[in-house]
């Protein structure tokens, strides 16, 4: 199936503002209002309490997180409040007991704490019995109830100890380090391919069959027939396979780029190396500071908060890069440069995440969490927010303060200098090539023969100033009234 733009992109960009908004429309489309102030209800959210561990798992400790990455389309969550599934988007943390499903369109990616990756196609279905840790290491256990996933472990030094399998029926599947691999969950059959490494399927009775690259393990997920093995010659969905592969050399090259091999927190450092870097700041040092972001953005300026049983509210960034910031380090206002910017130290945040936010110069860095009995999520939005888009022509245009929000992951090379141009005009337009049309799967209209063309084939996009009103934002006001739309009951029940 193809895939428009519009879910690989645009909705993806604006997914907090659509599930706040409790509306099928674009919400980029809609005007920008007059900013509204964060919700005046204050109270710290309760401390983290672990869960109790299952009866199968009583020596793992269910202390994790892991993180929803990407969101493209409709995608849902389950949390465990009240409310079941709802609208999910990028940086939701997922905690053991969770649901993940896609929908029709809908496509999502999680990301593990070593940057191993789970990515979800439209109409799946996956849980998550087990995140935990013990002695060994990371426990993962996920379970595919339906649908289609793919599994990129991570490579080299940057692999977590522990284990990683994934549960089909009655068969379970364990990965070999550095794995690469398709799940299908057909009727009545499902079926597995192997890209890299090594994947053993093994059912109740003790018997077990290993597959190495390039195989592929067909098996009745209800049945205790054994599994047959054969040579790959099914590649199922190109799309879906492309899709895969490119974000898999995606958080390849960017985890090399980072250095972050030795953290037992590397995920989320892969986007903040496509999203912005790091500079030197007179009397604060070196920050981290998103690109297309001017001296006004503020970190704290738009989000929401999500209400975790047993948690409280945890403040979720909608930035494709807002996730290690908001759990680890600190933000912190510049006096030299008037700018914020992000500094790593301390230890890690999970759901409470409050400590990661602190005030500077007297100025809040953040809002204040919402009270017990409020909405299960409560957005935020004290500035109006700003998004990139695609616009035509084979054009994308760049909007100051969009901080990377609508910008497309790995589809862009040159960041830092677009950025420049827009954070000074308001906005940059850079023309899209063909191969970048494609790792967008974004529409593409190929210019009629010209010399002019065959001579820039390949060559870096141009730039150009466009007006900030290129694009509209969505609107403030509603994001402030979305408590009225978003699930209740959620933050007074346990």
């Amino acid at each position: 199936m193809k895939i428009p733009w519009f879910a690989m992109a645009a909705r993806a960009a604006v997914a907090i503002p659509l599930v706040l908004l409790g509306s099928a429309c674009i919400a980029q489309d809609a005007p920008a209002s007059s900013t509204t102030p964060a919700p005046a209800a204050q109270q710290t959210a309760p401390a983290q309490v672990e869960p109790s561990a299952s009866s199968n798992t009583v020596n793992v400790s269910q202390v994790r997180i892991v993180r929803l990455s990407q969101v493209q389309g409709e995608v849902r969550l389950d949390r465990k409040t009240d409310q079941k599934f709802e609208l999910a988007f990028v940086n939701l943390p997922i905690v053991a007991g969770a649901g993940l499903q896609t929908l029709a369109g809908g496509l999502a990616e999680v990301e593990f704490e070593d940057n191993s990756s789970l990515r979800l196609t439209p109409n799946s279905l996956v849980e998550f019995p087990v995140l935990g840790r013990d002695a060994s290491g990371t426990v993962t256990t996920v379970k595919l109830v339906s649908g289609s996933l793919y599994v990129s472990l991570a490579e080299g030094k940057s692999a977590a100890p522990g284990s990683f399998t994934i549960l089909a029926g009655n068969k379970t599947i364990t990965l070999a380090p550095s794995s690469h691999f398709r799940l299908d969950m057909t009727s009545p059959t499902a079926k597995l391919v192997v890209f890299k490494g090594e994947v053993t399927v093994a059912d109740g009775s003790g018997s077990a069959i290993t597959a190495p690259k390039k195989w592929t393990v067909t098996f009745d997920p209800n049945s205790s027939e054994a599994p047959v093995m054969a040579r790959n010659e099914s590649q199922g969905s190109a799309e879906f396979d492309k899709w895969d592969k490119n974000e898999t050399e995606y958080h390849q090259v960017r985890a090399a780029a980072m250095g972050f091999a030795n953290s037992p927190y590397a995920y989320g450092t892969n986007d903040l190396s496509y999203y912005g870097s790091f500079s030197s700041f007179d009397g604060c040092g070196t920050m981290w500071r998103p690109y297309l972001a001017s001296a006004a953005w503020s970190p704290y300026g738009s989000g929401v908060w999500s209400w975790y049983p047993g948690a409280g509210y945890s403040w979720v960034s909608p930035y494709p890069w807002g996730w290690t910031p908001y759990h680890s380090g600190s933000w912190m206002l510049c006096p030299s440069s008037g700018m914020w910017g992000w500094q790593p130290s301390g230890g890690w945040s999970g759901l409470n995440n409050l400590q990661a936010l602190r005030s500077t110069n007297g100025r809040p860095s953040q809002p204040a969490p919402p009270r017990r009995g409020e909405p299960t999520l409560v957005g935020v939005n004290i500035k109006s927010l700003a998004v990139s888009r695609a616009g035509t022509n084979n054009a994308f245009v760049f909007v100051r303060d969009s901080a990377g929000l609508g910008v497309p992951r790995g589809v862009f090379n040159n960041l830092g200098k677009v950025s420049q141009t827009a954070v000074e005009r308001g906005a940059a337009t850079s023309m899209v090539s063909e191969g970048q049309a494609q790792r967008a799967m974004m529409p593409y209209s190929r210019p009629a023969a010209s010399p002019s063309y065959a001579e820039s084939a390949g060559h870096a996009p141009s730039y150009s100033s466009a007006p900030s009103s290129s694009m509209s934002t969505p609107s403030s006001s509603a994001m402030s009234s979305s408590a009225s739309h978003a699930s209740s009951g959620g933050g007074g029940h346990h």
